[in-house]
């Protein structure tokens, strides 16, 4: 296999595997596996999607973005039931702002709830608004991480 081109081939949580197809070697591989897979059980189950999905280190960008906003929304004194409503004063965590956060916000602007769905292209959508809305609303800005934005 020439160095260029990787085959993107990764253990999954089922029985099955994962296949990231983004070059003609990388098609001819899969359907050598897919052959053999059939010839030895008779039964293959498939599924496509098409486009890319966000990248390991879009994914890092936004864990790094969650817990940054976190610390800058707790050091603003802006906490989750005041960002919300009144009752319980909760800090903020990376889990807790990319699940009541950025995820809402996600669903709104991309219409996908998941962040594994996310392409690689929407991750910004997202946060503009996001940041965008921050700003306005309560004098916050906390930048994208740059270190990850690598592709």
């Amino acid at each position: 296999m020439p160095e260029d081109i990787s085959l993107t081939h990764l253990p999954q949580e089922t029985d099955g595997s994962y296949w990231l197809i983004t070059n003609d070697f990388q098609l001819e591989s899969y359907i050598n596996h897919v052959k053999k897979v059939y010839s030895e059980k008779k039964c293959v189950t498939a599924t496509a999607k098409s486009g890319k999905k966000r990248t390991l280190l879009q994914n890092a960008a936004l864990h790094a973005y969650c817990y940054l906003l976190g610390q800058k929304m707790d050091e603003s004194g802006i906490d989750m039931v005041s960002f919300f409503k009144e009752g319980i004063r909760i800090p903020w965590t990376t889990p807790l702002v990319k699940e009541t956060i950025w995820k809402p916000v996600q669903r709104a602007v991309i219409n996908k709830g998941s962040t594994t769905d996310a392409h690689t292209s929407e991750y910004g959508k997202v946060y503009e608004v996001l940041n965008r809305h921050l700003a306005s609303e309560h004098g916050l800005h906390v930048p994208w991480p740059v270190r990850f934005n690598q592709k």
